[in-house]
């Protein structure tokens, strides 16, 4: 048995294939996907309501309209508060 202790982590988000693969990934949506979304702008400054305006995407026949999900990167452990582990000499805890 170990102890540990809650330190920094860094997962390299900014190596140069990171990035790459991020701007790509950002292309495909920007192409692929966001055309086929509602848009959502704020109303006239002499609007009423301040709610944000639905717009449909124009789409052609056989065309769906796109519900992106979006997550946070966040993650929940059950062993979150434990400071000791079990794990072989040497190795490093997940």
């Amino acid at each position: 048995m170990s102890r540990v202790q809650k330190g920094v982590y860094v997962d390299g988000h900014e190596r140069e294939d990171v990035v790459q693969s991020r701007t790509e990934f950002i292309k495909y949506m920007d192409s692929q996907v966001f055309p086929f979304c509602y848009k959502f702008e704020s109303p006239p400054d002499d609007a009423e309501t301040r709610d944000l305006v639905k717009i449909p995407p124009i789409l052609q026949p056989g065309q769906k309209i796109h519900y992106p999900l979006c997550h946070d990167e966040m993650t929940m452990h059950t062993n979150d508060l434990s400071t000791y582990v079990w794990m072989k000499d040497g190795q490093q805890p997940l």
